[in-house]
């Protein structure tokens, strides 16, 4: 019975975790430009997340042999915060940029997307705009 539930929740927090994440999103785009080649795009994912699962099942058990389960628990959870909090930090100054008016940094009036420098273009005439 406990297997079953060990089994059952696994598969639960990873349905979860998955639903809408970028390799699902990756896996959506592909397959919809290439419909005809739906199974091999199934069979690649699939063969992808299976490569995954294998390489996280084993990195867990080596770390679980030197520093336990619980060590590993807690570097996740400073991990994920951190993670977290230099996400909300970002956050915080972009919007403070874009109430201040500054322009972005990487942003450039004169730039094209390449970075190179362009002349800005004139303003139309007044004369010149079409009537809605």
């Amino acid at each position: 019975m406990i297997k079953l539930l060990t089994y059952l929740g696994t598969f639960v927090i990873i349905v979860l975790c998955e639903l809408g994440d970028k390799t699902q999103l990756a896996t959506l785009i592909y397959a919809s430009n290439h419909p005809q080649e739906k199974w091999q795009v199934f069979g690649a994912a699939a063969l992808a997340l299976v490569s995954c699962v294998a390489l996280e099942v084993t990195v867990g058990l080596a770390l679980g042999r030197f520093i336990g389960p619980a060590l590993i628990n807690r570097i996740t959870g400073w991990v994920f915060l951190a993670i977290g909090l230099y996400t909300a930090a970002n956050l915080v100054l972009q919007r403070r940029r874009r109430l201040s008016g500054a322009a972005p940094a990487r942003a450039s009036p004169t730039a094209n997307a390449s970075g190179a420098q362009v002349r800005p273009r004139p303003a139309l005439p007044a004369e010149a705009d079409p009537e809605p």
